[in-house]
C-alpha cells in the first residue's frame, strides 16, 4: 500500500509541478541551463547563455538558477553576471544564490537535486542588440562541489 500511495503522490507531484511551469510560460521570455562538468563549478569556467534577439526596447527581471546536489556545503554562491554587446562588456552585476537560510533550513526545491535561485534583478533589453550573458562565481571555495548545473530566467 506504501509503494501505490509513494507512486500516486510521485504522479501528482509531477502533474502539479508540469501545470505550473506551463501556467508560468506566458511571462518567461529566455530560460536554460548549462551543464557543470564533473559536478565541480571552477571560478575559471565562465558560463555563456546569448539571449535572442528583442523586436523592442524590453524590461525584464533576470533570475540566476543553481542546482546542488547533497555534497555542496556553502551557505550561499555569489554570482558575477557579466553583461555584453557584442565584444564589449556593457554591466556588470553580482547576484546572490541562497542555498541556507538563517535557521539552516535548505531553500532549495527539489530532491535529490535542489534548484536556489537568485532575488530578481531588474534588466534591459534594447531593441535588435545581441546580448550575451556570462556567469563565473567569485567564492573562495574552488572548484564548488556538487553543482550540477547553472542557469538563468528571464521574464517580463
Amino acid at each position: 500500500m506504501l509503494k501505490a500511495s509513494t507512486g500516486i503522490l510521485a504522479l501528482l507531484t509531477g502533474i502539479l509541478g508540469t501545470a505550473l511551469l506551463l501556467s508560468c510560460q506566458g511571462s518567461l521570455f529566455f530560460s536554460e541551463y548549462q551543464p557543470i562538468p564533473h559536478r565541480q563549478w571552477d571560478c575559471a569556467d565562465t558560463l555563456e547563455f546569448r539571449l535572442p534577439v528583442a523586436d523592442t526596447d524590453t524590461d525584464l527581471s533576470l533570475t540566476v538558477g543553481v542546482r546542488s546536489d547533497y555534497t555542496f556545503d556553502c551557505e550561499k554562491v555569489v554570482v558575477k553576471v557579466e553583461q555584453r554587446v557584442g565584444k564589449r562588456t556593457v554591466a556588470t552585476d553580482t547576484l546572490h544564490v541562497i542555498f541556507y537560510a538563517d535557521n539552516g533550513k535548505g531553500t532549495g526545491v527539489g530532491f535529490p537535486i535542489a534548484d536556489n535561485y537568485s532575488s530578481p534583478k531588474p534588466f534591459h533589453l534594447k531593441a535588435g542588440k545581441s546580448y550575451t550573458l556570462r556567469l563565473s562565481h567569485l567564492m573562495r571555495q574552488n572548484p564548488l562541489n556538487g553543482i550540477p548545473s547553472v542557469g538563468i530566467f528571464l521574464e517580463k
